[in-house]
C-alpha cells in the first residue's frame, strides 16, 4: 500500500455515507425512469438544492451517477443494482450495514472487552436478533439481505452438492426459505422445512404463499434451535446457513450435536460459513466479517475450515468434507455414519 491507498482506507466512510444518503433520500429511484436537473430532484427528494448539489457532485465523482449539461442521471450499475425492483437490489444490504454502524463506531471498546455493543449503543441488554426483532424495519432490511446472500448460495450449492437421494431438508434459521425454494427449482422431489422463531415464520410462510407458491412443498416449523433441547426429526438432510459463525465455539458445537441426534444414520449435515483461510491472513470480506460479529453477536465469529471440521467431528459426524464454492461462503458437509453393531 502507498500514501493515497491508505488515504482511501481514511475517507472510505465518507464514501459509504454519501451512498447511504442518496438511498435515503431516493434520488437512484426519482432517477430511474429519466434524467432531472438539480431543481427537479430538490423538489421531488425534498432536500435544499444547494446542499444537494454538492450530494450529487459527490455520486457523480464516485462513479453512482452521470451529469450531462444541468440533467443527473443514474449509472448503468446504479440503475442494476441499486433501483428497488430489480433481480439484484444492494439497497436493503447498504441499509442493514448502515443500521449496525453505530456498533462498528464503537469497535475499539468491542476488541478491548471481547464483546458486543449493543448494551453500550442502545442501552439496552437485548441481544442482536432480540434487537433486530423488536424493531420492524431493522429486521426487514436484515431479512431482505439474507434473502439475497441466500439465493445465490443455494444456487452454489445445488450446483455443487447432490440431492437427489434425499428426501426432506430442515433448514435451521431459515429466514425467508429461498434456501429451499432455490434448491427446489434444481431438485423438484425435494420437501423443505424451514425452521424458526415464530415472528419470522409468520413472514417465511408470506414468502412461501405468495412468492414462491410452493404450499405443497415448503412448510414452517417453529422454534429455537437454541433453547430446544432437541431439533425435530424425520430430515434426513439438515441445512446450516450462516448460523454457526453467529455463536461461540461451545454453542457451535451443541447445535451441531443437536443436529447429529436429529439425523437418522446416514443423514447429511450441510453448513455454508466463509472461511478464514488457514495461515489467518483473509479472505478480507471474510476478516471484516468476523469484526462484525464481534460487535454485533455474543461471541460469533469467523473460523478456519479445519476448526470447523473438529467441532463437526466432536459432535459425532464421522464424515466430513470441505467443498470450495465460487461465493464469498464454502460448503461443509457431515455425514452421520451406521455405527456398527459389536456383536460381543
Amino acid at each position: 500500500m502507498n500514501f493515497l491507498d491508505i488515504q482511501e482506507l481514511i475517507i472510505a466512510g465518507w464514501k459509504t455515507q454519501t451512498l447511504f444518503s442518496a438511498l435515503e433520500l431516493g434520488i437512484f429511484e426519482q432517477l430511474s425512469q429519466q434524467a432531472k436537473t438539480i431543481e427537479q430532484l430538490a423538489q421531488d427528494c425534498h432536500f435544499s438544492p444547494v446542499s444537494g448539489k454538492k450530494l450529487l457532485t459527490a455520486c457523480v465523482a464516485l462513479g453512482l451517477l452521470t451529469k450531462t449539461n444541468d440533467t443527473y442521471q443514474n449509472a448503468s450499475v446504479t440503475q442494476e443494482l441499486l433501483v428497488s425492483g430489480n433481480p439484484i437490489y444492494l439497497g436493503d444490504v447498504a441499509f442493514h450495514i448502515r443500521d449496525i454502524l453505530p456498533l462498528w463506531n464503537k469497535l475499539t471498546d468491542a476488541v478491548k472487552e471481547n464483546s458486543n455493543r449493543w448494551q453500550q449503543v442502545t442501552g439496552s441488554e437485548a441481544g442482536h436478533f432480540s434487537s433486530l426483532y423488536q424493531d420492524p424495519n431493522q429486521l426487514a432490511h436484515f431479512l431482505k439481505t439474507m434473502n439475497l446472500y441466500n439465493q445465490e448460495t443455494a444456487a452454489s450449492v445445488a450446483l455443487n452438492f447432490d440431492f437427489s437421494p434425499y428426501h426432506h431438508l430442515l433448514d435451521i434459521g431459515g429466514s425467508t426459505g429461498v434456501f429451499g425454494q432455490m434448491i427446489i427449482s434444481y431438485f423438484p422431489h425435494l420437501k423443505v422445512t424451514v425452521f424458526d422463531l415464530p415472528e419470522v415464520c409468520k413472514i417465511t410462510e408470506q414468502y412461501i404463499k405468495e412468492q414462491y407458491h410452493l404450499e405443497g412443498q415448503m412448510a414452517t416449523h417453529e422454534g429455537n434451535f437454541l433453547s430446544s433441547h432437541s431439533l425435530p426429526k424425520g430430515f434426513d438432510i439438515i441445512y446450516l446457513g450462516w448460523v454457526l459463525h453467529d455463536w461461540p465455539h461451545h454453542i457451535q458445537l451443541e447445535i451441531l450435536e443437536k443436529c447429529y441426534q436429529a439425523l437418522p444414520p446416514n443423514g447429511i449435515l450441510l453448513a455454508t460459513e466463509s472461511l478464514i483461510n488457514q495461515e489467518e491472513t483473509g479472505p478480507l470480506l471474510t476478516a471484516l466479517l468476523s469484526l462484525d460479529m464481534l460487535v454485533s453477536t455474543d461471541g460469533g465469529g469467523e473460523s478456519t475450515g479445519e476448526e470447523y471440521k473438529e467441532r463437526f467431528s466432536k459432535a459425532g459426524f464421522e464424515s466430513v468434507e470441505i467443498i470450495s464454492l465460487p461465493i464469498m461462503r464454502d460448503l461443509i458437509v457431515g455425514v452421520k455414519k451406521v455405527r456398527a453393531i459389536d456383536p460381543t
